[in-house]
């Protein structure tokens, strides 16, 4: 058989390396080069050994703006699940939850200890620059600060419809100790 149509090309369109405590990245529509809008049919971000600078177990989290990022939603403003499950060789678990603080989360709970990986993963969004639901889906895994081996999956989106035109990614405490992240545009 033959193969017709165009295939998928990925463009990469901002790469954020973080070898210091920072607080948070963004990718904001119109600068350093990106572009979030209906230019492309999709976006990824990738996320690279995200390694938290807080001892105490945070969860890697995304938030969305409206305004440039001149502001992101925080509370009760999201509809998002999650899906996680967990082995450390001798025992496994699995849960899940619906949450509304964040559009997307990886519930591993990192540890500080940078040998242990931190989060890595993968984040689809659909619909951005639509007068519609921009909706968001990570895959996270990595070995967790209690010594567990973690996959989680995640869903989310705005409550409302407004036009998303800024990302950011924290952790739920404290800063980012170092991370690679990467902003692809999928044709």
């Amino acid at each position: 058989g033959t193969v017709s149509g165009t295939p998928t090309s990925k463009k990469l369109l901002r790469t954020i390396t973080i070898s210091s405590n920072t607080n948070s990245i963004s990718f904001v529509h119109g600068a350093n080069g990106v572009v979030l809008d209906s230019t492309y049919s999709r976006y990824e971000i990738t996320v690279d050994s995200a390694v938290p600078s807080a001892t105490d177990a945070p969860q890697l989290i995304l938030l969305v703006s409206t305004n440039g990022g001149s502001s992101y939603h925080t509370t009760d403003a999201y509809n998002s699940t999650y899906h996680r499950h967990y082995s450390n060789g001798s025992s496994t678990g699995n849960d899940s939850a619906y949450v509304n603080d964040f559009a997307l989360n990886h519930d591993q709970g990192s540890s500080a200890t940078a040998n242990y990986g931190g989060a890595t993963g993968t984040i689809i969004v659909d619909n951005l620059g639509e007068a519609s639901r921009t909706v968001f889906n990570g895959n996270f895994f990595g070995f967790g600060s209690s010594s567990y081996y973690i996959h989680t999956n995640s869903i989310g989106a705005l409550a409302n419809a407004d036009i998303v035109n800024a990302i950011a990614i924290a952790f739920t405490n404290g800063d980012i100790a170092s991370a690679k992240f990467k902003l692809f545009g999928v044709l």
